[in-house]
């Protein structure tokens, strides 16, 4: 089934299957955006200086990104949502958008790095 199918179908006579086809498209792409956002993060932020005005942006985006993908999350743990591994994904999603987050936004001092640094290369 094709998204304008599955839209015509649900037009017509809304059904559940339509419905559910398209939640898990929404879904699919939203997670698709998220792994594209979370890539211009790491070309563009992480491996660079950014900005405060970058960073900004940054946060604002993220907030709303994990709020939305929170929303469909919902939606997708509900016991007869058919596709089970979709909440998975969108779950990985939200985890991978935190650490982004927390790297950007709330990065360890480097005192304290520098006490955990002995600690991981310790013999």
């Amino acid at each position: 089934m094709t998204r304008a199918e599955s839209i015509a179908e649900f037009a017509e006579q809304p059904t559940l299957p339509a419905v559910t086809w398209l939640l898990a498209e929404q879904t699919r792409e939203m997670v698709a955006k998220t792994s594209g956002f979370r890539r211009w993060t790491r070309e563009h932020l992480l491996q660079r200086e950014p900005s405060p005005a970058e960073l900004q942006q940054h946060a604002q985006i993220c907030k709303w990104l994990i709020r939305l993908l929170r929303l469909e999350q919902m939606a997708l743990d509900e016991p007869d949502f058919p596709d089970k591994s979709l909440a998975e994904e969108v779950a990985f999603a939200i985890r991978g958008l935190k650490s982004d987050w927390e790297m950007l936004h709330n990065p360890m001092p480097e005192a304290e790095a520098g006490k955990l640094i002995p600690d991981l290369f310790a013999a």
